[in-house]
């Protein structure tokens, strides 16, 4: 039951999305935790284009952009990378939960943290800060 389990789970909750849900922001929107004025625009493709002034707002527009479009996605592949995987599908995820741990990419995804530049940690936190704001601005999915 394990690795299938977990594989036609996640296919069905993806395939279950609606499209019409990744609907987007209203132009004149506000968005707390900008320091200036910046815009997200989405082309006939569905691409969403970030402009700012600043890279502080960059990474956080960013964020803001990937957790309206992708939030589930993104604490599907967070839990699975962490070995965290399980809380979410219970015992069929253990499997999968040793095997991350044991490979310990949070681990190794902390040292290169640790590791980066002043200018590239200011650049993830900002992009933390724009996924916490729409995650605050909004309903969590499914």
């Amino acid at each position: 039951m394990g690795r299938g389990f977990a594989s036609r789970l996640t296919a069905c909750l993806f395939l279950s999305m609606p499209l019409a849900s990744l609907g987007h922001a209203d132009p004149s929107e506000r968005v707390a935790g900008l320091q200036e004025a910046a815009t997200v625009s989405v082309d006939s493709a569905g691409i969403s284009h970030v402009r700012a002034n600043n890279e502080h707002d960059l990474y956080f527009m960013q964020g803001w952009t990937h957790a309206r479009d992708r939030l589930f996605q993104m604490d599907y592949f967070r839990r699975v990378a962490s070995g965290t995987f399980a809380e979410l599908v219970g015992s069929p995820g253990l499997p999968s939960d040793v095997q991350m741990r044991t490979l310990g990419l949070r681990r190794a995804a902390q040292r290169s943290y640790d590791a980066a530049s002043e200018r590239t940690r200011n650049a993830l936190q900002a992009y933390a800060e724009g996924v916490n704001a729409w995650v605050s601005a909004n309903p969590l999915p499914v």
